[in-house]
């Protein structure tokens, strides 16, 4: 089967199969441009959006820290505020998990189209 005629950033050519009708991977296919673009774009939404909820719980934590060194914060109200902090961390987590699923759900779909594209000699039926 032939390989991608598409090349890696490292300049070295991709190692992808594609299929006898294709020249090109999904990675690497100008006319898909578009689409990986817009995967991307929604992808860095919610990368920044997380990454502005982490940068805000960090300022906090160094706030709670920085009160309970200088004595101004009992250490009882700065445990549980720490400990807030932690689950709103842990549900970050659980969100860029579940972000990164979809995009491999969408991904995975993608692929299995292609493939059955392919192993019906490149046509597309529905």
């Amino acid at each position: 089967m032939p390989r991608c005629a598409g090349f890696k950033p490292n300049g070295e050519q991709c190692e992808h199969i594609v299929g006898e009708a294709r020249a090109y991977c999904y990675s690497h296919d100008p006319d898909r441009a578009k689409e990986r673009h817009q995967h991307a774009r929604r992808g860095g939404k919610a990368t920044n959006a997380s990454l502005r909820e982490l940068k805000a719980v960090k300022v906090q934590l160094r706030e709670i820290a920085d009160s309970v060194m200088d004595g101004t914060l009992e250490t009882g109200r700065a445990s549980v505020a720490s400990q807030a902090l932690n689950v709103l961390l842990r549900a970050l987590t659980v969100e860029r998990q579940w972000y990164e699923a979809v995009e491999l759900e969408e991904r995975l779909t993608v692929l299995e189209v292609e493939a059955k594209v392919e192993r019906e000699g490149g046509r597309q039926w529905g």
